[in-house]
């Protein structure tokens, strides 16, 4: 999916990881092994409903809900190793 790829790419340029002790990793993510912090994986989100909002032209719509939906895609796509490098 086009959509996925924009994604993936925007969330990994956009962030610089910083070292930590301990990393926690989401649920979904940690199932398979992935190692996705919470930090990158509400990154994805935000990046997913931006898409969401552009794609209706920022018009209407309900902000929560672009929410909501991104948050659906990003964790299936964690749970289906689509954003693993």
């Amino acid at each position: 999916m086009v959509m996925t790829r924009k994604i993936a790419a925007a969330a990994n340029e956009a962030v610089v990881p910083t070292p930590t002790k301990t990393k926690r990793v989401t649920r979904s993510a940690k199932a398979q092994g992935l190692l996705v912090s919470p930090e990158q994986r509400q990154r994805y989100i935000e990046v997913a409903a931006y898409y969401l909002a552009e794609r209706r032209g920022f018009e209407g719509g309900d902000e929560t809900m672009d929410w909501l939906t991104a948050e659906a895609e990003v964790d299936r796509l964690l749970a289906e190793s689509a954003f693993n490098a």
